[in-house]
């Protein structure tokens, strides 16, 4: 049943809507005007305003299913005009205007169930010509329109096999222009107009199985192939190739009979004798090189005996990476999403799963000097191992998460999100393990409070003997900012830290990574949130 609107009503919106244009709602003194009172009129109604401030509006005539249209110009209503009198239009859909104010009109029909159209400017009408009458042709084509309006047409003419053009000027079509005569040519094709030059093609030879290139001055130039090499080794596999900004010419590759790395340059037009960069036996595997203009070349390669990478160079030392087990569970890493910082912290999320099956997601926060945090996202985000959770990661720089993810079941998308780093209540410390006296088995960092704080943290432990121990205090770019000395009784611990530096400065708000040691264990890392003055 259509929906039914009174005159009163679509007086009413438009009453509304000139509120709006004169200004303030409050200020107006409303005007009800009935612009159409002719049947059961005003039935999904569509209002638009020019750029003059005219009123346009589109609906429906409910008794008898007419479009019908009316507008305001210079103040006054205009006569209702019927823009589709078949008897058949139940929605009228909507109402635009184009730069010149022309109102145009989307609507439904039910005696077609069809999309419809209606507006000022004429229907064109579509003209076709037969252009080409020299058999099979017009199965495969490609067109072509030149700046000034003209047109370029290739085709395949099936029966003499040949790659044909034809063009279109001045509106006549020229003559067929035999581009390839084939027998086997034309398929595959495809047509380019150079500028000055004419058209270019490309097209496929089945008989040759190659990639054919057709231009009226362009000519293809010839590859020569010489051995660069020569012996009884098997050399040249694992190859990488690069030409120098003064015209050198190097590769490197791996000769598989020595087991080693080694480079062959082209200087002056000359190729020299193999250089070898590493004797192996086992080097060379998995190449690649780059050119440094004040260092020479250098490369990289697999040693399969150390199963590790290598880098050689004349002069450069690599850097020594160090490895830190971030997340002690067997089955942790999968399905990695890693995120680099500008100031040198990498945070990323990651699935591990659990003896029991279930995958667990996580997040690792880890700043230089191997300070790193690890939480628990959601608990269990799915039972199979195989699972595409795809979680991805973002965080802003005031240090707010977003983790998205899926979970089984539904398979709906998912948003973790989390505001001053306390991720879920999964992040909160389980209780410390308690002895038969009543006094922590384990030595344990609960962590700081209340956290965000705006002077100071009450810093949390349990340690199963009595100890020396450490806190120390790095900021967001990894730099040690505090270091303090504690003597630690055995039991549940605290001390108060003053947010101040080693200096004795107060803190900058931001994000602090708390670092403490008790005895010789290491108890991990807390990060805590100073705020500013006023800030909550």
């Amino acid at each position: 049943m259509p929906r039914r609107i009174s005159i009163l009503s679509i007086a009413i919106m438009l009453a509304s809507v000139g509120a709006l244009l004169g200004g303030s709602a409050h200020a107006q003194t409303w005007t009800i005007t009935a612009i159409d009172a002719g049947g059961d009129v005003g039935g999904y109604p569509d209002l638009r305003v020019d750029s003059s401030g005219n009123l346009h509006v589109v609906y429906v005539r409910n008794d008898n299913h007419t479009l019908k249209a009316i507008s305001r110009v210079g103040g006054t209503w205009g006569t209702p005009a019927v823009i589709d009198n078949s008897g058949t239009v139940d929605v009228a859909g909507c109402l635009a205007l184009d730069a010149s104010g022309n109102r145009k009109a989307a609507y439904h029909r039910s005696d077609t169930g069809a999309l419809w159209y209606a507006g000022s400017e004429p229907v064109r009408v579509w003209a076709t010509t037969t252009v080409v009458q020299q058999g099979d042709v017009g199965q495969s084509l490609a067109l072509i329109q030149q700046p000034a309006g003209e047109f370029g047409v290739a085709y395949r003419n099936q029966t003499t096999g040949a790659l044909v053009q034809i063009h279109w000027a001045g509106g006549v079509w020229g003559a067929p222009a035999v581009v390839d005569p084939g027998p086997n040519r034309g398929l595959y094709f495809d047509i380019a107009e150079r500028p000055g030059v004419g058209y270019a093609f490309s097209e496929y030879s089945p008989t040759e199985g190659s990639l054919l290139l057709a231009d009226p001055v362009l000519r293809a130039r010839p590859w020569n192939t010489s051995q660069i090499a020569s012996g009884d080794d098997d050399m040249g596999r694992d190859i990488s190739l690069l030409a120098t900004p003064d015209g050198v010419l190097a590769a490197s590759y791996r000769n598989v009979t020595q087991g080693s790395l080694q480079q062959i340059r082209k200087e002056a037009g000359v190729w020299t004798s193999p250089i070898t960069v590493d004797p192996g036996p086992n080097r060379g595997s998995f190449s690649d090189m780059a050119h440094l203009p004040s260092g020479g070349y250098c490369l990289s390669e697999y040693d399969s005996g150390e199963g590790s990478l290598l880098l050689a160079h004349p002069s450069l030392h690599a850097r020594l990476f160090g490895i830190e087990r971030i997340d002690g569970v067997q089955n942790a890493g999968r399905q990695l999403s890693v995120l680099p910082s500008a100031s040198g912290r990498l945070d990323c999320t990651y699935l591990t799963q659990e003896t029991d099956g279930r995958l667990k997601l996580k997040v690792a926060e880890i700043v230089p000097h191997y300070a790193f945090i690890v939480r628990t996202v959601a608990d269990s985000v799915s039972m199979t191992s195989n699972a595409q959770v795809t979680p991805d990661i973002f965080v802003t720089a005031t240090h707010s998460w977003f983790i998205s993810y899926r979970k089984d079941g539904p398979n709906d998308l998912y948003m973790a999100s989390t505001d001053n780093f306390q991720l879920l209540p999964a992040d909160a410390p389980d209780a410390p393990e308690v002895g038969a006296s009543g006094q922590p088995a384990s030595t344990f960092l609960e962590g700081g409070y209340p956290n965000p704080a705006r002077a100071q943290f009450h810093i949390r432990y349990s340690s199963a003997a009595a100890a020396d121990g450490e806190m120390t205090l790095y900021n967001a770019q990894g730099r040690l900012v505090r270091r303090l000395a504690l003597r630690c009784q055995r039991g549940k611990n605290s001390f108060p830290f003053d947010g101040k530096s080693e200096s004795g400065s107060a803190l900058a708000p931001g994000v602090y990574f708390l670092r403490m040691r008790v005895g010789h264990e290491d108890l991990g890392v807390v990060k805590l949130v100073m705020l500013g003055h006023g800030q909550r």
